[in-house]
């Protein structure tokens, strides 16, 4: 296993309070990352569990690891993700346009990978973040 990283960075017309209130709710991802077809969760804040499951069938186990207002940083964890990757850690991010309407959206993640699947994988979430960025934004066009 080798540690690796992704950063997926996309500025959007969606106002970022809306953006914010969207993803740190923690529920509802089924609304904007389309291979998502189920979302629940248990509890609030860092420290609640939230439980999807795909569109293939695959569900997977997170845990909220921080919600920061302040920031607008949400970050969660996947310890086994139904995929040849471990320890999955991801971030996101709102950040303010120029003006209200506007927003940028960076969504990151460390995770340990298998030598053998580390460019697929990283293609793999490259295109779901980047797929999921443009779904808050679609259900938040200003």
């Amino acid at each position: 296993m080798k540690s690796a990283s992704i950063k997926v960075s996309k500025k959007i017309s969606a106002p970022a309070n809306a953006v914010w209130q969207t993803i740190s709710a923690i529920g509802g991802v089924d609304k904007w990352l389309a291979m998502i077809k189920t979302c629940r969760f248990e509890g609030t804040g860092a420290g609640a569990k939230r439980v999807c499951t795909t569109a293939d069938g695959a569900t997977l186990y997170e845990r909220i690891e921080a919600v920061d207002h302040e920031k607008r940083i949400f970050q969660y964890s996947i310890a086994e993700p139904p995929m040849p990757i471990k320890n999955l850690l991801g971030t996101m991010q709102v950040i303010a346009g120029d003006n209200g309407n506007e927003s940028q959206v960076d969504w990151s993640a460390t995770f340990e990978v298998e030598e053998a699947h580390a460019a697929e994988m990283i293609a793999m979430l490259e295109g779901i973040y980047s797929e999921g960025i443009t779904g808050l934004e679609k259900l938040h066009a200003a």
